[in-house]
């Protein structure tokens, strides 16, 4: 009787163990328990892990997303991509995106890092549970030696509603006669224009009643057309406090 028990037990185990799945691993995955408890997954197929890019360059960023339809399908679903290297920058690179989106058309900004990293938020606009991908290894940015550039000088690490800022920035755009002054209230999703000036400072006025954060971006027009931005990154975003806690 005992040799029959063991052998069932044995057929039992190795049963339970063929019915569980392999997780399939990619390099460039990464994997987080939705609110249900299963798996939701992210798979970065470009840029590539040690992949070397160039400033200016424009390519096309892929990836595949698993998660719960109850996600995937709300009207309210979106998801956002971030660049961050080791050296501070962190730069939202693409608008609010559908969650069914796959791809992603990308100029890259005209940095020099060997430790350029894409992100991935997403979840529920409006609600507090969100999820965040990593890209697993990093790739590399060349900037180009010689391009125009516009540069923000460090601004106030903080502000409060009603305070006027002086906001400046360096460029080296020979011909160019006039600059844009636009501002984010949503972390770089959505810029507006505060202002446009032919000087390379503008006195930003906080809205009275505003307290959260602003992002400043400057942005000239080149003769020909095209437009160059200053790079949005972590010192390019101002937190603005109520007026009641001066």
């Amino acid at each position: 009787m005992k040799k029959y028990y063991l052998a069932a037990l044995f057929m039992a185990v190795a049963l339970v163990g063929a019915s569980t799945p392999a997780a399939a691993q990619s390099k460039d995955s990464g994997k987080a328990p939705d609110k249900e408890g299963s798996p939701a997954s992210f798979v970065l197929t470009s840029p590539k892990n040690g992949e070397v890019l160039r400033g200016g360059q424009e390519i096309q960023i892929t990836w595949d997303l698993t998660l719960d339809k109850e996600i995937t399908e709300h009207p309210f679903g979106e998801m956002e991509f971030f660049l961050d290297t080791a050296e501070g920058v962190h730069l939202r690179i693409t608008p609010q995106l559908s969650l069914k989106a796959r791809t992603f058309n990308w100029t890259v900004p005209n940095i020099s890092t060997k430790t350029a990293r894409l992100s991935l938020q997403c979840g529920i606009e409006g609600e507090g549970d969100r999820f965040r991908f990593f890209q697993t290894g990093t790739f590399v940015i060349q900037a180009l030696r010689r391009g125009p550039a516009i540069m923000l000088n460090a601004m106030p690490e903080a502000a409060k509603a009603g305070d006027e800022m002086e906001i400046s920035w360096t460029a080296n755009l020979d011909g160019y006669t006039s600059y844009d002054v636009m501002v984010s209230y949503d972390r770089g999703a959505h810029f507006h224009k505060a202002g446009t000036t032919t000087e390379t400072r503008y006195a930003l006025k906080v809205d009275e009643d505003f307290a959260g954060s602003i992002t400043v971006q400057i942005v000239s027009r080149r003769t020909d057309g095209t437009k160059v931005r200053s790079l949005v990154n972590r010192d390019a975003t101002i937190r603005v406090g109520d007026k009641e806690d001066r």
